[in-house]
């Protein structure tokens, strides 16, 4: 059954003369709108009564309600009991309402460039279409599925893949190797990355748990492809390792894995000034040094003592067995209390030098050192010499041989 419609906003309609007074017995005709063609109007929504015509008013000038059956505008004619026409008419294109209020579905208008519908009501349905398809490129849902078969329920439900859907996700496991994306249960399709030429499908361990993806549906290829990836921040066991792939390394990271791949990296101590006492110790060294260089600054003694280093480890300092040579010229000496370091030095001389000691395996290091004096003497101190700790070296102890004290100078060291 065909629409019905009252030809005017409200079911009934009053006739009025000039004054605004209500017309007695007034006469309507309605015709087709634009043209002079009489248009049949009922009396009941069943469109089974026709009004008679002319249409006549009441004593108050009230007629009966109109319903037609398209089209959807009329034009209408009004004049008084002795068919003189009223004020204002014929009125023309009178819009007719739907019998039970406006539907949406009857309510018409123009298209857009973005949106093809013509009627409210496949507007509202393309427009939610459309919101849910906003939600998941704006509101991330984590995977499911198990193996390389991710799932996804989007936080705006799809019963179809449309070119240009956008899902954002969560990564809830590694991938072992190509994989697929499911999403509302629609259909399982390739999920690819682009490797700077093409899509291509993912190997083991590129798609990783905790990563956050933006994923694209390509209609044409019929396939997901991954458009922007945030990866997660790397741990630092997976930067030390150098192994890991599709994560993000922070400056912290990045310093830990140079760390790890080049533990040789060198680590300069804080000064100490030997302008008194006699010793000075380097103490809390770190675990797993290979390497240390002692710098000696202008260093001067009291008196004509040489100087000592000695190795200490979790026991204390350590003064005996010690394999120490050291020759100044032509002239050389031993001894087994520490690393000599100098030799037949003035009091006023000051010293300057430096010292390495590496470990060549366990606890056993090996010294090898020059120093020289500014005496205006020409010859350098070489110095070498081995030493076997009982523990793990953790300080460095810088003496002289005898009772003399520091007055001058300072002394450092790099750890590698």
């Amino acid at each position: 059954m065909p629409t019905t419609y009252w030809a005017f906003p409200t079911q009934t309609f009053t006739a009025w003369d000039a004054n605004g007074d209500p017309v007695a017995g007034a006469k309507a005709s309605i015709f087709e709108a634009g043209t002079s063609t009489p248009l049949v109007v009922y009396t009941d929504t069943a469109l089974a009564t026709p009004h008679a015509v002319p249409m006549v008013a009441d004593g108050n000038g009230v007629f009966a309600p109109i319903y037609i059956s398209g089209p959807d505008e009329i034009k209408i004619d009004v004049t008084d009991a002795s068919d003189v026409q009223l004020p204002g008419y014929p009125v023309d294109n009178i819009t007719g309402t739907p019998i039970g209020g406006l539907a949406a579905s009857a309510i018409v208008f123009a298209p857009t460039s973005t949106l093809a519908a013509v009627e409210v009501q496949t507007a509202i349905e393309s427009l939610d279409t459309l919101t849910q398809r906003t939600k998941n490129r704006m509101i991330e849902a984590e995977t499911a599925g198990s193996s390389d078969a991710y799932t996804l329920d989007a936080v705006g439900t799809i019963t179809a893949y449309a070119d240009g859907d956008i899902f954002v996700l969560r990564a809830n496991r590694d991938n072992t190797g190509a994989v697929t994306l499911n999403v509302d249960s629609v259909a399982a399709k390739n999920w690819k990355r682009h490797d700077g030429t093409t899509y291509v499908a993912y190997t083991a361990s590129e798609i990783r748990d905790g990563n956050h993806y933006w994923v694209e549906y390509d209609s044409t290829a019929d396939e997901f492809r991954t458009i922007f990836e945030m990866r997660r921040p790397a741990t630092q066991a997976e930067a030390e390792a150098g192994t890991a792939i599709a994560v993000a390394m922070d400056a912290l990271r990045v310093k830990q894995a140079i760390l790890a791949l080049d533990p040789a990296h060198l680590t300069r101590g804080t000064p100490i000034a030997t302008t008194s006492g006699t010793e000075h110790d380097f103490t809390s060294l770190a675990a797993g040094i290979n390497r240390i260089t002692v710098i000696l600054d202008g260093v001067n003694l009291s008196g004509t003592d040489d100087l000592l280093i000695q190795l200490g480890d979790a026991g204390g300092f350590e003064a005996t067995s010690y394999d120490s040579e050291i020759s100044e010229g032509t002239t050389g000496e031993s001894r087994g209390d520490g690393f000599q370091i100098t030799k037949s030095v003035g009091a006023s001389d000051l010293l300057s030098g430096i010292i390495t000691l590496v470990r060549i395996n366990a606890n056993d290091w090996i010294s090898a050192g020059n120093t020289g004096e500014d005496s205006g003497n020409t010859n350098v101190k070489v110095s070498a010499g081995r030493k076997t700790l009982s523990a793990e070296l953790t300080d460095i102890r810088l003496t002289p041989t005898g009772s003399d004290t520091f007055d001058a100078g300072s002394v450092n060291i790099f750890t590698e």
